[in-house]
Parts: C-alpha cells; structure tokens; sequence
C-alpha cells in the first residue's frame, strides 16, 4: 500500500487492502521506484506526522547513524519531482529527476530546483528502497 498514513483516505485504504478489494498495485520496477521517491519527499514533506519516520524507513536504505535526525529537522513545505526517468539494471536501479520544492525558512519559505541522481536497490522481498545517502548528496538542503 502506497497511502501514507497522513493521508485521509489512508485507513479506507488500507481495510480495502486487507480485504482484498484493492488490486492494481504498480509492477513494473520503474514506476515503483518512481513511486518510492515520491514516498521518501511525502515523508519528509510530513515530518511531524507520528506515521512520519516509520513511512520514510520503510522506503530508505543506507541511512545516516543520526537518523531520524534528519527526518525531525525537514523544512519541506511541498514538492513536485519533474522528468523522472530511471533505469532499472537487475536489483539495482538509478533515477534522474528535476525536484521542484518550498522549504519553510526563517523568514518564510524559498523555492529551490535541483537536478537530483539518486539510487535504489530492490531488497530480498522485492521491495525497492532509496539509498539515502545518495539522495541527501543530490539535495542537502532538504535531506540535511
């Protein structure tokens, strides 16, 4: 399931889920890498949020020994991942994107655009998950 838990449709979701009713689920291994990324900015988009570090965790790897550190000092306001393109080479992948995002600063909020490279590996279960590490090297500013 790919509704994070800030979401308000999220228990809905997640009993339709259980009870079989949801199918659908992407498959292809681009778009759930794709998907992934969007998670791990949803994350720290909502970092307040309780559900917030368990959501993140669950689509990272290869995060700091500070961590939720990181995670806990997000300013991210909002964001939009542009031109997404991956490449997905056994169970390792790379995606390219422009990410587009407000952060809230002292005196109000900044608008910032980066190119970002980023990696992902498909763990044993088949689940793909962001390395962290070579995310925040593309973007400091919001995964400090």
């Amino acid at each position: 399931m790919d509704v994070p838990p800030w979401h308000w449709a999220f228990e809905a979701v997640q009993q339709g889920a259980t009870a079989g009713i949801f199918t659908g689920y992407p498959t292809d291994d681009s778009e759930l890498v794709a998907n992934a990324l969007v998670q791990v900015y949803e994350a720290f988009a909502h970092a307040g949020h309780p559900g917030a570090q368990g959501w993140a965790e669950w689509f990272l790897t290869n995060t700091p020994s500070q961590w939720p550190q990181p995670l806990q000092r997000s300013r991210l306001l909002t964001f939009a991942l542009e031109d997404v393109r991956v490449r997905v080479s056994g169970d390792r992948a790379r995606a390219t994107f422009v990410a587009a995002v407000i952060v809230g600063t002292d005196g109000g909020r900044s608008t910032l655009r980066s190119p970002v490279q980023a990696q992902a590996e498909k763990d044993g279960s088949g689940h793909w998950r962001i390395d962290y590490t070579a995310l925040a090297a593309g973007q400091p500013q919001i995964f400090r």
